[in-house]
């Protein structure tokens, strides 16, 4: 949306220049509410996508305590001991709160590496063009 009211400013304007300073008068205020828009645009993107993966996260642990009650209940309704025993052995031994050795990740943990390496490395890039148009 940003990018079509931008050319639409562009080429729909009839207004003739005759110095430079005047068209960046005019298109440097445009151009910069339109990279505001884009900024603020990506944040709540990200937003957007962190709560995506938030509620995946726990519909998944949801979907896991249910099915474990469910296996409790059938134990305990079937009457096996045996059943019952591994299934109250299993989830005594649950940890929730696990703490990561050396050299173990998650994959959380690996997606927000590579969210900050596509980070950084589109701000290299615009560096990069930054700096090619300062020696132009």
């Amino acid at each position: 949306v940003a990018m079509g009211s931008l050319a639409f400013v562009v080429l729909t304007s009839g207004i003739t220049y005759s110095k430079v300073a005047e068209v960046l008068a005019y298109y440097i205020p445009r151009l910069s509410f339109i990279v505001f828009i884009e900024v603020f645009a990506y944040f709540f993107l990200k937003l957007y996508k962190a709560s995506l993966y938030d509620i995946k996260f726990y519909q998944n642990e949801l979907t896991n305590v249910e099915s474990k009650i469910i296996s409790l209940k059938s134990a305990f309704f079937s009457k096996d001991d045996g059943a019952l025993r591994t299934i109250i052995e299993e989830l005594s031994r649950t940890e929730r709160n696990f703490v990561l050795k050396k050299g173990e990740t998650t994959v959380e943990l690996e997606r927000t590496r590579l969210d900050t390496d596509r980070t950084k490395e589109a701000l290299k890039s615009m560096q990069g063009l930054l700096n090619l148009n300062k020696q132009k």
